[in-house]
C-alpha cells in the first residue's frame, strides 16, 4: 500500500542531509509531491515524514532549548494545564 496524502496540508518531516539531522516545517499548506520535491532541491539524502499537520509538538536541541511548532493555542492549553495529550508520539535522537 503506498502512502500518498491527497490534498494540501502543512507539511513536516525529519530530514538527513549529509549526516546533519534537522525537522522542516512548511509555512503554507503544499501538496505532499511538492513537498518531497522540496526536499530533494535542499539536499536531503533520507526523510521521515512527520504526520500531524498544524498539531503542537515541540523538540530540544542539543543546548536544552525548547522549539515549538503547530497549533499555538494548543501549546499554550497544555502548558496552562499541565497536560500531555493521551495519544502522544516521541521520537528521539541521542548522541553516542
Amino acid at each position: 500500500m503506498k502512502n500518498e496524502p491527497k490534498g494540501k496540508s502543512i507539511r513536516r518531516g525529519i530530514c538527513d542531509r549529509q549526516g546533519e539531522i534537522f525537522m522542516v516545517e512548511t509555512v503554507t499548506k503544499e501538496s505532499f509531491h511538492d513537498f518531497a520535491q522540496a526536499l530533494v532541491d535542499l539536499g536531503v539524502d533520507h526523510a521521515v515524514y512527520l504526520v500531524g499537520s498544524s498539531a503542537y509538538g515541540w523538540a530540544v536541541d542539543e543546548d536544552g532549548r525548547m522549539h515549538e511548532f503547530g497549533d499555538e493555542f494548543r501549546g499554550q492549553y497544555y502548558k496552562k494545564y499541565n497536560k500531555i495529550p493521551k495519544n502522544t508520539s516521541y521520537i528521539v535522537w541521542r548522541k553516542k
